[in-house]
């Protein structure tokens, strides 16, 4: 898993290749709750580049994509959005390998 560090590398991650942006905090308790599950999905995806973002740092960024809450995965594939799971709910390890596996 990636840390996005400017907003070119986001840029690139939106137009290039097959991206899952993560969206995430660190005073988000459901964030939290999945955290420590992140590596291990990320691992079970390897054509899939997953981009850690702090939504505190890129708040103006996720509200242009209308990312409302967190913890969320916008997914990207060669310059088009294919799939998105967004909402202010607690997610769990199954719910995100499960939206990965349709994209």
């Amino acid at each position: 898993m990636e840390q996005l560090k400017d907003k070119a590398m986001l840029e690139k991650a939106m137009q290039e290749g097959q991206n899952i942006l993560y969206f995430t905090a660190e005073w988000c308790r459901d964030c939290r709750y999945i955290e420590p599950a992140m590596p291990e999905i990320a691992a079970e995806f390897p054509e899939w580049t997953m981009i850690k973002i702090d939504a505190d740092q890129w708040m103006d960024e996720m509200l242009e994509l209308e990312v409302r809450g967190i913890p969320s995965f916008v997914a990207f594939k060669d310059g088009k959005e294919v799939g998105r799971f967004s909402n202010r709910n607690r997610k769990t390890k199954e719910q995100i390998v499960e939206f990965i596996s349709q994209l």
